[in-house]
C-alpha cells in the first residue's frame, strides 16, 4: 500500500525569540493521548532561523501520552534577544497570535513541519501549534539584595542594598 503523511516521519517545531539573552537548556513537547499508537524514536533539535542545527538529542523515554516530554541539552545553547531559532522534535511517527509566557514568544504562524525525513529544519509554516517548546534561562538576572544571612544565622543588613556580593564555591 502507498504511504499517507501520517505513515511517514514527521519534525514539527515552533519559531520563537526571546526578550532577553539567555540560554536554551533544551527542548520540550506535549505529547497527545494517542502516543502509544505512533512508537518510535523521538528527537529534539535546535536550529537558527535558516537552519543551521546547533544542538540536538534524543528524548529518554518512555515517552508518555498527554504529558510534556523534556530532553536537556548536554550544554546549554546561548542565543541572542530579539532574534527568531526554531525548536522542534521529530517522530518516527495553530499558532494564530503570538504566545508568551515569561520572557520567550512563540511567534504568529510560527507552527512548522516537514513530513518524510527522521531528522530536518520543518520548512513549512502553519498555524498550527504542535506544542514544541524550549527550556529557557536568562542570561543574568536583576534583583535587590538588602541583606545576607549565613549558615550560622549570622545577618548583614546594611541599610542600603548591597552593591558587591562575592560568592565562594564550596568543594
Amino acid at each position: 500500500p502507498a504511504l499517507t503523511n501520517d505513515d511517514v516521519p514527521y519534525t514539527f517545531g515552533v519559531r520563537f525569540s526571546t526578550s532577553v539573552t539567555g540560554f536554551v537548556k533544551g527542548v520540550r513537547f506535549l505529547t497527545s493521548g494517542d502516543v502509544s499508537a505512533v512508537p518510535g524514536n523521538y528527537t529534539g533539535q535546535l536550529w537558527t532561523n535558516t537552519g543551521t542545527q546547533l544542538a540536538s538529542g534524543t528524548f529518554a523515554g518512555p515517552i508518555t501520552p498527554d504529558s510534556w516530554q523534556e530532553l536537556l541539552f548536554t550544554e546549554p545553547i546561548l542565543i541572542s534577544a530579539g532574534t527568531p531559532y526554531v525548536a522542534s522534535y521529530s517522530t518516527t511517527g495553530g499558532l494564530t497570535g503570538p504566545f508568551t509566557n515569561g520572557s520567550v514568544t512563540a511567534l504568529a504562524g510560527g507552527g512548522l513541519f516537514i513530513p518524510g525525513t527522521p531528522v530536518a529544519f520543518p520548512t513549512t509554516s502553519t498555524n498550527n501549534n504542535y506544542w514544541a517548546d524550549v527550556i529557557f534561562a536568562p542570561n543574568n538576572y536583576s534583583f535587590v539584595l538588602n541583606s545576607v544571612t549565613d549558615a550560622l544565622g549570622c545577618t548583614n543588613n546594611p541599610g542600603t542594598p548591597l552593591q558587591t556580593l562575592n560568592v565562594a564555591s564550596v568543594d
